[in-house]
């Protein structure tokens, strides 16, 4: 599920989405979005987003968007790639371990930084940079902290870390596409869910005053994209619906709580 960070609007109609790690490299989020939801025209340049990563809920923030005909195709890197943005002063350690590199990078960045850096590498080596981004300090090339030091680099939202096994650590086998000898994925849609009809009844205030049942039909934003519609019926208990509006309310957000419109993956 994918969320404009600001307000954590849903973007329900999002579809296409894909995210591709590469180890010390890209780290992108690329989805399509139907112009006929006038949420696309909040998806700008410069906008975060958070979606379900393979370990959690991971942050990016939009750099490219193509207008093509009935949808717009979004490009987001996670946050750290900011770090290409962040100036460092100088660093200069002999013969340190991971963390000790780590924290001198964290403490040379010109300017208010909201990530945190840690390693658990404990081999020593020698490190001398100044006046570069605190990416290229971290993965340029050889003569960078990871090309040194060796490792995974892992950005998990404004954390990163120099782990010398990232992939066990963090559950990241898939993503950085090593130690993995077999995968499976399954999509079912048992618990599929695109139409609900929902119902509920409502006890006489008084003494001698008859039950009233009030019931509605409330569609997924997405049962278009299913060729069949899965439909079920609901018994409303909430105390909060006294009508049919707020039955309407209840159903719509039924469906953003608990993504039973999704195919089970």
């Amino acid at each position: 599920m994918i969320y404009l960070k600001d307000g954590n609007i849903p973007l329900n109609l999002a579809y296409d989405d894909d995210i591709v790690q590469e180890a010390n490299s890209t780290y992108q989020l690329a989805f399509k979005f139907p112009l006929t939801d006038g949420k696309w025209n909040l998806l700008k340049k410069e906008v975060f987003l958070l979606a379900d990563d393979l370990h959690d809920e991971q942050e990016f923030f939009i750099f490219e968007v193509k207008k093509a005909n009935g949808y717009v195709q979004v490009y987001a890197k996670q946050v750290a790639t900011l770090l290409n943005y962040y100036s460092v002063n100088t660093v200069s350690v002999d013969r340190v371990s991971g963390q000790t590199v780590m924290t001198a990078l964290a403490g040379s960045v010109k300017r208010n930084c909201p990530f945190t850096f840690f390693s658990d590498i404990m081999d020593r080596y020698t490190f001398n940079v100044s006046n570069v981004s605190a990416m290229d300090a971290l993965v340029k090339d050889k003569h960078s902290i990871s090309g040194q030091w060796g490792g995974d680099l892992v950005r998990d939202k404004y954390q990163v870390k120099l782990l010398k096994n990232g992939g066990i650590e963090n559950e990241s086998l898939f993503m950085y596409k090593k130690n993995l000898g077999s995968y499976e994925e399954t999509e079912n849609i048992n618990n599929l869910k695109t139409r609900l009809h929902l119902k509920k009844t409502i006890k006489g205030q008084s003494e001698g005053e008859a039950d009233r049942v009030i019931a509605v039909t409330v569609d997924s934003p997405l049962i278009n994209q299913y060729s069949q519609i899965y439909e079920t019926d609901i018994e409303v208990n909430d105390q909060d619906v006294t009508d049919e509006a707020s039955l309407l309310v209840y159903g719509q957000r039924y469906f953003s709580s608990t993504l039973c419109e999704l195919v089970e993956n």
